[in-house]
């Protein structure tokens, strides 16, 4: 963080993107699965926003995004981990808005839906399921990288200047569909 705003002359945002997740159900998760996702997911985002504050306070202003996801709010199967973390990327993304918001910086998140990403080619790339996917979203179509970078740029800018605090989902309206349509795989039909 020293070196970039060397280099820069100076920090004024910091995007929070780095992400792993390790399919395994919660019940065999091993210690080190558990550490690698939570290291890369949560902490990895605590200790750069720490880092970049210092930066921030110099001149009393600064705007954090991080890359949360939809899975905080709409579990699947044996991504338990990665939920986790993500969802402990949106707790603090509100806390930190709180505890640095007299200081002059923003927080905020972004919890992309399904995004055609490096981490989840292996799905879009069978076109069966690809096409399964895209017709779960009202939108019609699959998310892509600049759909997210849009909402980040967004969030990062000044026509953002009130907004601290929130995670803008950007999923193509797909939680939407979810609330009360699907059963739990595991619930007994009746």
């Amino acid at each position: 963080m020293n070196r970039a705003a060397t280099l820069l002359g100076g920090l004024d945002a910091l995007v929070n993107n780095a992400g792993i997740h390790r399919r395994a159900p919660l019940a065999s998760v091993t210690p080190e699965q558990l550490d690698d996702v939570y290291r890369v997911n949560l902490r990895a985002v605590v200790l750069a926003s720490q880092a970049a504050l210092a930066h921030f306070a110099v001149h009393g202003s600064g705007s954090i995004v991080n890359l949360s996801s939809i899975a905080a709010v709409t579990p699947q199967m044996d991504v338990g981990m990665y939920t986790a973390a993500k969802a402990g990327v949106s707790a603090f993304t509100q806390q930190a808005s709180v505890e640095w918001g007299a200081l002059g910086v923003r927080v905020n998140a972004v919890a992309p839906g399904m995004t055609r990403t490096a981490m989840a080619e292996a799905v879009y790339a069978d076109p069966v399921l690809h096409e399964r996917r895209r017709g779960m979203v009202p939108v019609g179509r699959i998310g892509t990288p600049r759909d997210i970078g849009t909402a980040v740029a967004f969030l990062l800018s000044t026509d953002a200047s009130y907004v601290s605090g929130q995670t803008l989902v950007v999923d193509g309206g797909f939680t939407q569909t979810l609330i009360g349509l699907l059963p739990h795989p595991g619930a007994a039909s009746s």
